[in-house]
């Protein structure tokens, strides 16, 4: 065994345990890169991933940027209460008749999908959407919660996020 070491070391130059712990802790970095980032993504949400101007995965708030008492708020969102019955609006969008904007209106839907905006599963009641141009050659989806009756049923403070911003910026505005 100690000619098959000199051997390796005269040829490498390095001790053969040196090469596969080296070898070792290449491979673990990496195990730990892969992990952090599908723990953050869970945590945190897709969009700090993203490099590109479009957020492919889908975008959330940064929340840890936000002041320490207000970062559940920024993640969770302020709470919405239900005053009525929700409904169960199960009537079909209709079929766009041009070949082209149905193929548009299908990669907007699921470029939703994909960001998991929606998923599958049981529907208890649909949103309708129309359509607008963007340009000459895009569409713009817009999602209409009222033909659903879904807007009534729903209530929010409405002001609940803006002031969070002015007490981000006042708290800011303290430090300076």
């Amino acid at each position: 065994m100690p000619a098959a070491r000199e051997s390796f070391l005269s040829f490498h130059g390095k001790c053969p345990l040196d090469s596969i712990c080296k070898l070792l802790l290449r491979r673990w970095v990496t195990n730990v890169r892969r992990s952090l980032t599908q723990y953050l993504s869970t945590k945190y949400g897709r969009g700090w991933l993203s490099r590109e101007p479009e957020w492919k995965s889908g975008s959330r708030l940064m929340f840890w940027r936000w002041p320490e008492g207000q970062q559940r708020v920024a993640r969770d969102g302020y709470q919405q209460f239900i005053v009525a019955k929700l409904p169960t609006y199960k009537c079909p969008q209709p079929k766009e008749r041009d070949v082209t904007i149905r193929t548009q209106v299908k990669d907007k839907l699921e470029a939703v999908r994909r960001k998991k905006y929606i998923d599958k599963g049981h529907v208890n009641s649909l949103t309708s959407y129309f359509r607008v141009p963007k340009g000459d050659r895009d569409i713009r989806m817009v999602y209409d919660a009222t033909r659903s009756r879904l807007n009534e049923c729903l209530w929010a403070h409405p002001m609940q996020l803006y002031q969070m911003m002015i007490q981000t910026y006042l708290g800011m505005s303290r430090r300076t």
